[in-house]
């Protein structure tokens, strides 16, 4: 995949409070901050303090209960949290098998890849973990100048909810 190319796209499922524009808007131009090859893809933070704030007002959402009849397989997409009740904007992708992950209370499948597997595969993966989640916020007036040291990093181009009730995803 060429970064920022523009000619991937993936095809994805996903739960009901994900299927409004509103929400795709979000994540239109986000980066995928932490790419660990082999084990997930996480994205959800938006340098644009106006788009951000329209989430962060509405606080974090509870927690589902774990639902281990959906495995953490290739492509599954999650919320990201760090403690009880603590999901907001992030998610991540799993890259392969990952059967450590559902035992926590924030991480319950909330979509699934269904078509472009290779795109999220061709994700920049370089990174790791180096990108300072923190030093992303949009309340860092240096968000977007931080950001730039990272000239790998993909990011989705747009995501739109299709009037055949298909969401789209190009990155």
């Amino acid at each position: 995949m060429t970064q920022g190319d523009g000619q991937r796209v993936s095809r994805i499922f996903l739960r009901a409070f994900f299927q409004t524009q509103q929400v795709f808007d979000h994540f239109r131009h986000l980066p995928f901050f932490r790419a660990i090859a082999g084990f997930l893809i996480q994205f959800g933070i938006s340098t644009d303090a106006a788009k951000q704030s329209t989430f962060n007002q509405k606080g974090n959402i509870k927690d589902d209960f774990p639902n281990p009849a959906v495995p953490f397989t290739d492509g599954i997409i999650s919320f990201a949290g760090y403690g009880k009740d603590s999901r907001s904007t992030h998610l991540f992708l799993t890259l392969g098998n990952q059967p450590n992950l559902g035992r926590s209370p924030w991480e319950v499948p909330v979509g699934k890849v269904i078509t472009g597997l290779d795109v999220m595969h061709g994700i920049y993966t370089g990174y790791g973990d180096k990108v300072n989640q923190n030093q992303l916020q949009p309340s860092n007036a240096g968000a977007k100048a931080y950001l730039d040291q990272f000239p790998k990093l993909d990011r989705f181009k747009s995501c739109t909810v299709k009037g055949d009730g298909e969401h789209r995803v190009e990155l």
